[in-house]
């Protein structure tokens, strides 16, 4: 049976902002849940658009001006991250073909990026017929 993992939360700017952290927390993560990757996770630093996150552009953003999208392939699926920095915020996608560990995707992101606000939602259910 297929798992499928989704995370909204809230942690630490200066790792939410950091390719280096964002693709080592996917190298870690895929690790941990003990799935096999195919080839190298890709991580791009996009340049923020206030308007496309359904605001106005303001001026005092704090010279933010990046978001970072993440993502690795796996054998069985794909893991992906979005992070944005100006909001605190990220969300995490895990969806394997096969059964992995529901707490330690939760445990280790909760630790990983010091979130304070975590919502989880298991939605496994919508990927069967």
């Amino acid at each position: 049976m297929a798992k499928h993992l989704k995370i909204l939360g809230k942690g630490d700017p200066n790792v939410l902002g950091s390719v280096s952290a964002v693709r080592e927390f996917i190298v870690s993560l895929i690790s941990q849940i003990g799935m096999q990757p195919l080839g190298e996770p890709v991580v791009h630093d996009v340049e923020l658009d206030i308007k496309k996150l359904g605001g106005e552009d303001f001026e005092d953003s704090g010279g933010i001006t990046t978001q970072l999208v993440g993502y690795h392939t796996l054998t069985t699926s794909h893991c992906a991250v979005h992070t944005f920095v100006l909001t605190q915020e990220f969300y995490l996608d895990v969806f394997s073909c096969r059964e992995f560990d529901q707490e330690k995707v939760v445990k280790f992101t909760k630790n990983y990026f010091n979130c304070y606000k975590m919502k989880i939602s298991d939605v496994t259910k919508a990927t069967e017929w």
